[in-house]
């Protein structure tokens, strides 16, 4: 059959005409093209299609085709193409139904009301996972160097590195990182400060240079756990394990020794030196311990020096003792103002118990007691010597030293007669300002002028 492609021009259009125009467009495409020429008015413009009203015939108006959208007609349209951008399609008839699908990241809902479909992409829950590596030297870990996204967010690539550690020169694997924290686990030492193997094979760590500690307040601390409390005490000096170990405000404290001032907390000037000493001292200012133990107990003396191991060890609160020999005042804990030197010098009382609160008094040589407790100005000298008592002062022990020997000339304080010791002792011996007539053996009275010797025989005072 041939195709007609001229027709003739129609002028009129009656109510029993039959109009057919040819669809010579391209199917399935949105554009309708038509080959009617020359329609009523002489029109030569393309066919332009409405469907306008719902009854009444169709009606053609120069170039414009009118075509009623009739109800109950069956009418409308008899198929139509899904086309998926080039890869397919598929058509679809009259009556057909088209199964929208989304999936577990894209959502579908439709709406009656707008007749529309929207599509929208889920959230996505992120599960972020972390691990840790320890690479050694010349060891190799992976890394996300960069992540690529497009327009709407989506990623599109991503860019993986591998980072190689730097290979230690004579070795590898030596070091091992922790979280913050690094060690070596060389067999040998580690060397700082220069280029040459260790002098010191044996040692752990060899410093070739000075060593400098900045940024702890002009404090110094060598030793685990060392000054590990300080939080503005400065200027102190800690070396050894948990030497100074409490301190927070104290200033200017030295403590060498393991544990030496481990419970210190607050105080000035301080030494000590030594195992454990003043490790139980919780205050105090300007005292010196030199001395495993001494000092050990001391709270808040003041200005006291124990040279020996446990000297003055007990000592709490007394202030101003010197302490000299091992257990030297060890006993004390309350007295002031003493002098001890020697092996347990003023240790104990003459009966063995302790002595913990001598004041003013001085104890020389190995052992030396006072008479009693809580003596005052008492002055015991020699070798296990044993005082007499209160503002006394003894000079060797009886029974034991024979002779005392002393250059030059013994001084005597005068009294008068009257003011002779209440309570003497046989032996003493002094003299007298206001004697009378003297008679050699006779008994001493005052009253005179005479400046005279009198001795006490256990009975009298006499002019002897």
């Amino acid at each position: 059959m041939s195709r007609i492609t001229t027709y003739p021009i129609i002028s009129t259009v009656a109510e029993d005409d039959l109009l057919v125009i040819s669809d010579v467009s391209t199917p399935y495409t949105l554009t309708k093209t038509v080959t009617v020429q020359q329609l009523v008015g002489g029109s030569t413009a393309p066919l332009a299609l409405t469907t306008l009203g719902t009854s009444g015939p169709a009606t053609l108006i120069n170039n414009v085709l009118n075509v009623p959208q009739y109800s109950g007609g069956g009418g409308g349209m008899t198929q139509w193409f899904v086309d998926d951008g080039g890869a397919g399609g598929f058509p679809v008839a009259n009556n057909d139904s088209v199964a929208v699908n989304g999936s577990s990241k894209v959502l579908v809902t439709t709406s009656t009301i707008n007749k529309s479909i929207t599509w929208t992409h889920a959230s996505t829950a992120r599960t972020d996972t972390t691990s840790a590596v320890s690479p050694g030297s010349g060891g190799t870990f992976t890394v996300v160097d960069s992540i690529t996204q497009d327009a709407t967010g989506h990623p599109t690539a991503v860019n993986v590195k591998t980072v190689t550690m730097p290979a230690g020169s004579g070795g590898s694997g030596l070091w091992t990182a922790t979280g913050n924290d690094i060690y070596n686990n060389n067999s040998n030492a580690v060397v700082i400060g220069k280029t040459t193997a260790a002098t010191d094979t044996t040692a752990a760590l060899e410093v070739s240079g000075r060593v400098s500690q900045v940024d702890i307040n002009y404090n110094t601390a060598f030793g685990q756990s060392a000054l590990q409390a300080v939080t503005t005490g400065g200027f102190n000096t800690a070396i050894g394990e948990r030497a100074l170990n409490a301190n927070t405000t104290g200033i200017a404290n030295t403590a060498i020794g393991s544990v030496s001032l481990l419970s210190f907390v607050s105080g000035d000037y301080n030494t000590a030196m030594g195992i454990g000493s003043m490790d139980y001292a919780t205050g105090g200012s300007r005292n010196t311990a030199i001395g495993a133990y001494s000092l050990r107990y001391n709270t808040t003396g003041e200005n006291n020096v124990a040279l020996g191991s446990n000297a003055i060890n007990d000592n709490t609160t007394g202030s101003r003792n010197v302490a000299l020999g091992r257990f030297a005042l060890s006993q004390n804990t309350t007295g002031n103002n003493n002098l001890a030197w020697g092996y347990q010098a003023g240790n104990s009382i003459s009966t063995g118990t302790a002595n913990d609160n001598s004041t003013t008094s001085i104890f020389i040589g190995t052992s030396t007691s006072p008479k009693a407790a809580n003596s005052i100005n008492e002055i015991v000298i020699g070798n296990t010597v044993d005082g007499n008592g209160n503002n006394t002062t003894t000079i060797g022990k009886a029974g034991v030293t024979v002779e005392t020997h002393i250059a030059g000339v013994i001084v005597l304080e005068g009294y008068t007669f009257a003011t002779l010791p209440a309570s003497p002792v046989v032996g003493m011996r002094t003299y007298i300002i206001d004697g009378g007539t003297p008679t050699y053996g006779g008994n001493a009275s005052g009253g005179g002028s005479n400046k005279l010797p009198v001795f006490y025989n256990g009975s009298n005072w006499i002019y002897a």
